[in-house]
């Protein structure tokens, strides 16, 4: 069973994909906008873009992060409306 930790971090990764995936659709725009966040603990083996990633990539709202079976990454995200 998945601890509480790894479980949090698991779906704030899911959380990210679906919120990027939602403003991909919308604007591409926005990444030129400095509209950035970070990736804040990488656990395994994480990708963003298909690039090797370390604790403090800068993610755009563009950006494809991935992450290996038994992997995690917690993403702290922009205000967009700031």
């Amino acid at each position: 069973m998945m601890n509480l930790t790894r479980m949090a971090a698991v779906l704030v990764v899911l959380f990210a994909s679906a919120v990027s995936a939602m403003v991909v659709v919308g604007s591409n725009s926005q990444a030129t906008k400095g509209n950035a966040g970070k990736l804040l603990q990488i656990e395994g083996q994480v990708t963003v873009n298909g690039t090797a990633a370390i604790s403090g990539t800068t993610v755009f709202s563009d950006s494809t992060i991935t992450t290996a079976a038994g992997s995690s990454a917690v993403v702290s995200l922009a205000n967009s409306a700031a």
